[in-house]
């Protein structure tokens, strides 16, 4: 099996097993994350956010016919597996994230998804206010 580069002057004989590199079209610009780790510091917190996408990067093909201008290729069936993209990284100080989440929560309490007992329970849970 070969990788098959069509600038190059050798040509696939018929029968023949080739790699075909694919390039993904971009086009997006706004990237939304399926996942969000946050790192915090005293200092600051980090927030790396990842997508998972299913990206072909190459194809198994045979190669059906070849013409001066022309490689006709049969692809075979292929499976793959999703991979874990980093679409953005965040670094914020200490106060403005604190602003954000207190924000966040704020946002979220208004829109009946956790409640002021919910919140100060999972602190405890974390160990916060237990000296």
């Amino acid at each position: 099996m070969t990788d098959l580069d069509p600038r190059s002057p050798n040509r696939p004989t018929v029968g023949e097993e080739v790699i075909v590199a694919v390039h993904q079209a971009g086009g997006r610009t706004t990237y939304f994350p399926d996942q969000v780790v946050a790192v915090s510091t005293a200092e600051a917190v980090e927030l790396v956010m990842l997508r998972q996408e299913f990206i072909v990067r190459a194809q198994h093909g045979v190669v059906q016919s070849v013409s001066d201008d022309e490689i006709a290729l049969q692809f075979q069936p292929q499976g793959f597996m999703p991979e874990l993209f980093d679409v953005g990284h965040v670094r914020i100080s200490a106060r403005p994230a604190i602003d954000m989440a207190i924000t966040i929560l704020h946002q979220q309490m208004e829109a009946g998804n956790t409640d002021v007992d919910d919140v100060v329970k999972r602190l405890r849970a974390m160990g916060v206010g237990s000296k």
